[in-house]
C-alpha cells in the first residue's frame, strides 16, 4: 500500500491543502460534499475503531486507562490546590470530560499510526503552536473535537510523541481566536436575578431542603414533588455563563505533567494520554478553579441539602458540580442522578455511564441490575405531559434521522454517518409512492452546517422530498404523523412506545451496540416488525403495513411485545412528582 507516496490533509481547513500533487485525507471529515475533487488525486486512510469487536477492544482498554488515570489525577489536583479531597469528589467535577479525552487520544493515535503504517506520507502542513488545546470547561472540550484547527495540532502533537519524523512538515501560522465574547443579554440577565431573589427567600427559610433539578419534569409535577417532600423548591437553570478570564498556564501545567508522567506505561497510546492530560484538562479544574469555587460558595442553594438530584446537570454545567462535589464531599450528602434518555441499560459501550459511577443512586426508567442496589426503577419523567394527540386524518410519514455525532468517540463517527446515509438513501428510494409523497424528513439543524450534509444529498437525490429541521414544534410533526419511522436506537423510541404511538425503526448496526442483557427485549420487537436489523427488512414491513397501521398496532402481539418492553425500560407514572418523591424518601 505504501508504492505512492502522499501529502496528508488532516482537516478540511484549505490552508492546509496542497493540489498539485497526489493527497491522503486522514478521513471523511476531511471533505465538504460541495467541493469539486474531480481534478485532486486522492485517497482517504481507512477508517479506525469500525465494527463491534474493535469497538469491544478499544472501550476495554479506555476503561483500563480511565483506573489508572482516576487516582492520580485526583491526588495531583489536591496538591495543586493544597485541598485533601476524596476521589469521588474530583471525579463530579472532571469523569464526563476525562472519559471523553481517553476516547478521543485513543481514535487519533491510532488514526495516525494506521496512516503511516499503511501509507508512505511525503509532507503535510500544519498550524503554529500559538494556541492551547485546553478547554475552558467541558463544554467547550465537546466543541474543539470538531474543531480543524484544534485536531490539525492535535494530530502534529501525537506525530511527534511517536517520534515520527521521515516527512516533510510545514507550519502556517495562524490566529485562531475562539469567539467567546457574549453580548449582554437584558432578558437573560433579569431571568437570574428573579431566580436568585427566589432562591434567596427559600434559603431563608428552608436552609436543610433537598436540591432537585430537572428540566423535564412539568412546574406542577415539580409543585407536587417538593410538597410530598414537604419543602419549598430552588429552582436551578443550567445556562449561567461563567466568566473565565484567567490565562493558560503553561509553566504550571508542565510541573503537573511532571508528576503524572512517572508510571510504567502497557504501550504508547496509554504513555500519550498521560503525557498530554494536563496539557488538554480543562481550565476549570486549573487555572479557573478558585474563580468558580468561589462563585459556586455563593449560589442562593440550601446550606445543608438533604439530598442532591439531576437528570443533566452533572455534565456541562460547571457551577453545579462544583456546589454539588463540596456539598457531598463535605456533608456527605446523597448524589442521586435520574436517567434523562434512551441507551441507558441496553447500550454496549455506555456500560456503565459516567454518571452512573458518579451518583450514590442512580433512578432509570425502569431497568435494574441485579445484587446492585445504586440502581433504582423508576419511570419515564417526561411524556406524561406531552400532550400528543393523533389528528383524526393524519398524512404524513415521518422519518427521524440521528444527527452527526461528535468526534468523542473511539471510532471514526463519520464514517459510520455516511454508512448510515446511504441506508436512509436505500429506504427512501424503494418506498411505495403513496408513502414517499407524504414522507417528511426530520433531520437535526447541525446536519445542514456539518461538512457531509446529508440535507443536500438527499435533495439532490430526491428533489421533492419534504424536510424539516428539529428547530419545528416535535409534537406538531409527530401528532400529523401516521406513523414515525427512526434510523437509529432513539430516545424517541422510548418515547413513543410509553405513548403507545406506532413507529417502526431500523438499525445500521444490528444488535452490535446493544448489551446482551437487552438483546432479547429488542428481539420481541424485532419479532412483531417494530425493530428491524436492516433496511430490507424495515422496507417490506412499512410495505406491508402502510394502508392499515393502526390495525397492525393495535394488534395483540405487538401490545404485548410493547407491555414488556416498555416494563423494562419505558414504564410510566400517573402522578411522577408523588412517586419521585416517594423514591427520595426511600434513599434520603
Amino acid at each position: 500500500m505504501k508504492s505512492k507516496s502522499r501529502y496528508l490533509i488532516t482537516t478540511s481547513n484549505h490552508l492546509t491543502w496542497k493540489y498539485d500533487r497526489p493527497v491522503l485525507f486522514l478521513g471523511e471529515w476531511c471533505k465538504k460534499y460541495d467541493e469539486n475533487l474531480n481534478n485532486l488525486n486522492y485517497e482517504i486512510v481507512k477508517p479506525y475503531g469500525i465494527g463491534y469487536k474493535n469497538r469491544d477492544k478499544d472501550i476495554s482498554k479506555a476503561r483500563e486507562i480511565e483506573k489508572k488515570i482516576i487516582p492520580k489525577l485526583s491526588n495531583i489536583l489536591n496538591n495543586t490546590h493544597n485541598l485533601n479531597f476524596s476521589e469521588k469528589y474530583w471525579k463530579i467535577l472532571f469523569y464526563p470530560w476525562l472519559r471523553r479525552y481517553v476516547e478521543v487520544m485513543i481514535n487519533r493515535i491510532n488514526n495516525i499510526m494506521l496512516c503511516f503504517d499503511n501509507y508512505k506520507i511525503s509532507e503535510s502542513t500544519f498550524f503554529n503552536d500559538n494556541y492551547n488545546l485546553a478547554s475552558k470547561d467541558s463544554y467547550e472540550a465537546i466543541l474543539k473535537y470538531d474543531d480543524d484547527v484544534w485536531n490539525n495540532i492535535l494530530y502534529k502533537k501525537i506525530i511527534e510523541k511517536l517520534n515520527i519524523h521521515n516527512f516533510k512538515k510545514n507550519i502556517i501560522d495562524y490566529n485562531y481566536q475562539l469567539n467567546s465574547k457574549k453580548k449582554f443579554n437584558l432578558k437573560k440577565f433579569l431571568f437570574f436575578l428573579l431566580l436568585d431573589i427566589f432562591n434567596f427567600f427559600t434559603k431563608l427559610f428552608y436552609k436543610n431542603s433537598g436540591v432537585y433539578f430537572d428540566p423535564y419534569l412539568s412546574l406542577k409535577d415539580k409543585i407536587h414533588l417538593n410538597f410530598h417532600l414537604r419543602q419549598f423548591p430552588f429552582l436551578w437553570n443550567s445556562s449561567r455563563n461563567l466568566n473565565f478570564k484567567q490565562k493558560y498556564n503553561n509553566e504550571l501545567r508542565e510541573l503537573l505533567r511532571a508528576k503524572i508522567i512517572q508510571v510504567k506505561y502497557t504501550d504508547k497510546i496509554e504513555e500519550i494520554i498521560f503525557d498530554m492530560v494536563f496539557e488538554l484538562i480543562p481550565m476549570s479544574l486549573i487555572e479557573s478553579y478558585q474563580y468558580i469555587n468561589n462563585i459556586s460558595n455563593k449560589l442562593f442553594l440550601p446550606n445543608k441539602p438533604k439530598f442532591i438530584a439531576t437528570s443533566n446537570a452533572f455534565d456541562y454545567d460547571e457551577l453545579f458540580k462544583f456546589w454539588a462535589s463540596f456539598k457531598i464531599e463535605k456533608q456527605n450528602v446523597k448524589y442521586i442522578i435520574l436517567q434523562h434518555g434512551g441507551n441507558y441499560g441496553t447500550h454496549r459501550y455506555i456500560n456503565p455511564s459516567v454518571e452512573e459511577l458518579n451518583a450514590d443512586k442512580f433512578i432509570t426508567w425502569g431497568w435494574t441490575i441485579s445484587n446492585n442496589n445504586k440502581y433504582i426503577r423508576g419511570f419515564i419523567n417526561k411524556t406524561k405531559n406531552l400532550n400528543l394527540k393523533k389528528k383524526s386524518n393524519p398524512s404524513k410519514f415521518v422519518l427521524i434521522t440521528e444527527d452527526l455525532h461528535h468526534r468523542y468517540w473511539t471510532y471514526d463517527s463519520h464514517f459510520e454517518y455516511a454508512q448510515k446515509y446511504q441506508s436512509i438513501k436505500k429506504f427512501i428510494e424503494n418506498l411505495p409512492a403513496p408513502i414517499k409523497n407524504n414522507l417528511l424528513l426530520r433531520m437535526h439543524i447541525a446536519d445542514k452546517k456539518s461538512n457531509f450534509n446529508m440535507h443536500d444529498r438527499l435533495i439532490k437525490s430526491f428533489p421533492n422530498l419534504n424536510i424539516e429541521f428539529s428547530t419545528n414544534n416535535y409534537l406538531s410533526t409527530i401528532s400529523n404523523s401516521k406513523i414515525v419511522i427512526f434510523n437509529y436506537d432513539s430516545t424517541g423510541i422510548l418515547e413513543l412506545l410509553s405513548l403507545n404511538f406506532p413507529f417502526i425503526a431500523f438499525f445500521h448496526n444490528k444488535t452490535d451496540n446493544l448489551r446482551d442483557s437487552a438483546k432479547p427485549f429488542y428481539n420481541l420487537l424485532e419479532k412483531e416488525g417494530i425493530i428491524h436489523y436492516n433496511v430490507e427488512s424495515a422496507i417490506f414491513k412499512i410495505n406491508e403495513i402502510y394502508e392499515n397501521i393502526d390495525k397492525w398496532w393495535e394488534s395483540d402481539n405487538v401490545q404485548k411485545a410493547r407491555d414488556s418492553f416498555c416494563k423494562k425500560f419505558a414504564r410510566t407514572s400517573k402522578n411522577p412528582g408523588y412517586d419521585i418523591s416517594k423514591i427520595i424518601h426511600t434513599i434520603s
